[in-house]
């Protein structure tokens, strides 16, 4: 039996790999993982990357939780459809991978566009107002809330493989990504790793 995966890139939009189940690949996505004991989070309504596709209006007021890859993309786009766009990001920069030139670079993009930023939000929490939604980015004295209609978390991604049952193929998780269990086979699995590309934890045997 061979199985088959559509490869699809910006070379060739119709490569079909062939591909042995001894050598067998499984891909999986990667799900929302908001920040754990956020104050609030369970009493605000909030949108992810993946639900926030599905609404079929502008937001007012959008309030964005976390300024790296996803968070500014979503920005930019929901700016240019007419919402006002505010990002909260606890670090001192937007896209903290990036070099701090950069960063730079793509902020003041981002705000030439009437973007705005709270950077350095190291107190993030969530409330009701009424029939709005309420983001505290400091907790310093008098730190003022940001108000908005609607609220996208951000705030990271995991691995979506909590029911894949990886226990029984002898293949240990943690939280940054999938790790191959020493004693498995390379003749069962080869490589394990995740789409973003950052880990990649290869058995040789």
């Amino acid at each position: 039996m061979t199985i088959f995966f559509k490869i699809l890139s910006s070379a060739d939009t119709h490569s079909v790999a062939q591909i042995q189940p001894s050598a067998g690949m499984l891909a999986t996505t990667r799900k929302t993982d908001p920040l754990a004991g956020l104050p609030g989070i369970n009493d605000v309504p909030f949108m992810t990357n993946s639900d926030i596709m599905d609404i079929d209006i502008v937001p007012e007021h959008l309030i964005i939780i976390g300024g790296s890859y996803i968070g500014l993309e979503f920005a930019q786009m929901f700016k240019r459809f007419g919402s006002r766009v505010t990002v909260v990001e606890m670090a001192p920069k937007v896209i903290g991978r990036e070099d701090d030139d950069v960063s730079a670079a793509v902020q003041e993009i981002l705000e030439n566009e009437g973007i705005e930023f709270k950077l350095s939000s190291n107190c993030i929490g969530l409330a009701r107002r009424g029939d709005q939604v309420a983001v505290t980015a400091s907790c310093e004295p008098g730190n003022e809330e940001i108000l908005g209609s609607h609220i996208l978390m951000a705030v990271g991604r995991k691995p979506n493989t909590d029911d894949l049952g990886l226990d029984k193929a002898g293949i240990e998780t943690d939280a940054g990504g999938l790790i191959l269990y020493p004693g498995l086979s390379p003749s069962h699995v080869n490589c394990v790793t995740h789409v973003s590309g950052l880990k990649c934890h290869l058995s040789l045997g």
